[in-house]
């Protein structure tokens, strides 16, 4: 499946997982090599996006302390 982020399509970890790609016959990437390649892209991958969420949390949660903090002023004047 794939989010929406900002109006741009997000893949997921699971897209990554399940790419399926065509095999060469003459030439190709070793299998087990771009598996293991793609293993390491989901890992790094699925950090990012738990990052980038709990960073969004400290973004909101700093937002309601201003937030606040505006209101108690505006009361105190």
């Amino acid at each position: 499946s794939i989010d929406e982020v900002g109006g741009m399509a997000m893949l997921t970890p699971t897209d990554i997982e399940n790419k399926m790609f065509k095999k060469a016959t003459i030439g190709g990437y070793d299998v087990n090599d771009v598996e293991s390649f793609l293993e390491k892209i989901i890992v790094d991958y699925e950090n990012l996006i738990n990052e980038n969420s709990n960073l969004k949390d400290e973004v909101e949660k700093r937002n309601e302390k201003i937030f606040l903090k505006i209101i108690q002023r505006r009361r105190l004047s």
